[in-house]
């Protein structure tokens, strides 16, 4: 099987559906998102150089992947310097319990880094 990197589905069938035929599905595809998926999880892109705000350096970047009606999660990642910031995003009556998720992250990515970078 293989993977390869692009705009996805979505953005691939829009460019092959007629104009008019898009302006009907849209309102019904916005209303099925939450039938299709409860989780977002997303790659917020920051530029690689470094950023000021009235002189003062940005130093940590907090990233939200905002969320629909009827969607749990949303988990969104940016990169900036060398770090990976994670911002958690979740509606409370879906998911009470998003401390313990942010609290696993940590352990998750050592496990992770380990799997990458095993010790000799």
């Amino acid at each position: 099987m293989t993977f390869t990197r692009g705009p996805g589905a979505f953005p691939v069938l829009a460019g092959r559906i007629p104009a008019p035929a898009q302006h009907l599905t849209i309102p019904l595809l916005r209303r099925a998102g939450p039938l299709l998926f409860d989780t977002v999880i997303t790659n917020v892109p920051i530029p690689g150089r470094p950023l000021r705000l009235a002189g003062a350096p940005l130093q940590h970047a907090y990233p939200i992947a905002p969320l629909a009606d009827g969607q749990a999660l949303g988990i969104a990642l940016s990169t900036y310097g060398d770090s990976v910031h994670i911002g958690l995003y979740a509606d409370r009556q879906a998911l009470p319990d998003l401390n313990r998720l942010a609290d696993a992250i940590p352990a998750a990515l050592a496990a992770l880094t380990g799997a990458i970078n095993p010790a000799p």
